[in-house]
């Protein structure tokens, strides 16, 4: 039997969950949120498709700006994604 969670349950978990790393970011500032992040990603080197309000990025996943943005090379171009939905291994438009 599976359970639901409520939407306010989700939320508040995520809050707790984040906020350990605004104390970092007050404290030490973005860096070490950034170092731990490009650490624990799996898909460097992958091509990914990141869609956000209609439209599709794609591009080989290169690592995190200074501004925790994914770099994406696209060809020898390299695009900056800010948001969106992220798909590992997909190389669609």
């Amino acid at each position: 039997m599976s359970k639901r969670a409520s939407g306010e349950h989700v939320a508040a978990e995520l809050l707790n969950a984040l906020e350990p790393l605004w104390d970092v970011m007050a404290t030490r500032g973005a860096e070490p949120v950034l170092e731990a992040w490009r650490a624990r990603a799996t898909f460097w080197g992958q091509p990914v498709t990141v869609r956000s309000l209609g439209r599709a990025q794609s591009g080989i996943a290169t690592g995190l700006d200074d501004g925790g943005g994914l770099m994406l090379d696209q060809g020898g171009r390299t695009v900056v994604v800010l948001a969106g939905d992220l798909d590992v291994g997909a190389a669609s438009g």
